[in-house]
Order: C-alpha cells, then structure tokens, then sequence
C-alpha cells in the first residue's frame, strides 16, 4: 500500500481518538501513556507536514514549467510574411473550395526545433476578379455581384470633380436609344459633370506583373450626346 494513504490513514484514526480527547483526560493518563500519545501525535504532524512539502514542491515544479513555456513563446521569433498568392480566375466555384481567397506564409525562424510555418489568407477584391463581373450563384460571397468596373468609375468621378461635394457614378446603356448622361442626372434631380467609358481589361494581370497593360478608361469632358460611348455618368448632389 501506498505511504501517503498509510499515512492518511493514520492520521484520520489519530484525530477520531486522541486528537478529540479533552485536556484533562489527557492530564490523567499515566507517565508511559502520556508519553506515548505525544510522541503519536508529534508523528502525525510529521506527516502531515511532508504531505504538504510534496504538494508545495509539486506546485513550484509546475509553475517552473509553466513560467519556461512562456519564456521560450517570447523568444520565438517569426520570419516576414512572404508574398501574395494568385487569385484564381474562375467565377464559378465557392470560397469553401479554397478559390476565392489569397494565401501567405511566414516561418519561425528562431525558438523551434521543428520547423513551424503561419498561415494567413484573405478574399480576393473585386479588381482581381476582372472576369467575374456577375455573381455565379445567389449566396456566391466573392464573385463580384458589382461589376468591377463601378469601383474604377466611382474613384475617377471622384477624383476629377472640381470641388466637395457627393459623387455617384450612374451606369449608363451603351446604345443608340440611350439618353444622355446630362438628361440621366437630371432624372436623379442631380448634376452631370462628365462622362466615362470604362473597359474590360484587355490583360487580365498577375498579381505581381508588371510592364503590361491592363486597365483602361475614357473620359469624355462632357455630358451631352446619345451616342453609345459613356458606360458610366458622373452625377452630383444625389
């Protein structure tokens, strides 16, 4: 059997009998008896004591532990995160297909024996889906249910409006039977300042190319003609 269960027992069997006897019965046992019940009672104290010193050393051991953990977390040191995976192209999977994201890494470069690596992704924007310009499904989250090509006309009519005030970039039908960008504003009970045609990207580009042509835009400098030309008509005070 186990010494601290001994032990505990004893213990227990000491404090049912001589630990709850009243002074003056111990004041009447003889010499021997007196002797015998202090020196079984100085016993049980011994033991208690060691019981509680292995339970102190054992708290202190895990607390070393504990404390060198964390010392050795603040030590590690991470390396910087590399570059930007591509955006995959095709509008017509989910996110949970791991297509509509970008992924990075980064590894540990100090405080690991085994090699440790990080990961970070992120969704693509609407840009980087220059094919994608209509949603492929109703709960499709990252093809672009917007096409592109209104954030490009929203910050260019932004851009060259002459002074404060709020901008909307209004799709416009590129045909004959179109009215005006002018007349369209008016419909808004807004202002038209100027006009845009925004292409498709003839080079749908990589994420870190350079040297190519991508994008393109046209801005007319007036908001008069029917014509089919302006994609987009830059309008104020909507």
């Amino acid at each position: 059997m186990n010494w601290k269960i001994v032990a505990v027992l004893l213990f227990l069997v000491w404090e049912d009998t001589v630990g709850q006897k009243p002074l003056a019965e111990i004041r009447s046992w003889t010499c021997y008896e007196n002797d015998y019940q202090v020196l079984q009672r100085v016993s049980m104290l011994e033991v208690r004591q060691a019981l509680l010193e292995e339970t102190v050393a054992e708290q202190k051991a895990e607390i070393n532990a504990l404390s060198q953990q964390i010392a050795d977390m603040q030590q590690m040191t991470w390396g910087s995160w590399g570059e930007w995976g591509q955006c995959d192209f095709s509008c017509n999977r989910s996110v949970t297909e791991g297509v509509r994201v970008q992924t990075r890494f980064r590894n540990m470069t100090v405080g690991s024996v085994v090699l440790q690596t990080e990961t970070d992704q992120r969704p693509c924007n609407a840009v980087q889906f220059a094919g994608c310009d209509r949603s492929s499904s109703a709960d499709d989250n990252y093809a672009t249910a917007f096409s592109f090509t209104d954030e490009i006309a929203q910050a260019t009519c932004t851009a060259i409006r002459p002074e404060g005030g709020y901008v909307r970039a209004v799709r416009r039908t590129c045909s004959k039977q179109a009215v005006s960008c002018e007349d369209l504003c008016k419909s808004l009970s807004a202002t038209c300042f100027n006009a845009l045609h925004v292409y498709q990207p003839e080079n749908v580009l990589g994420h870190a190319e350079t040297g190519r042509a991508g994008l393109k835009t046209y801005r007319y400098n007036s908001c008069l003609g029917s014509f089919c030309g302006p994609n987009f008509c830059c309008c104020d005070g909507i």
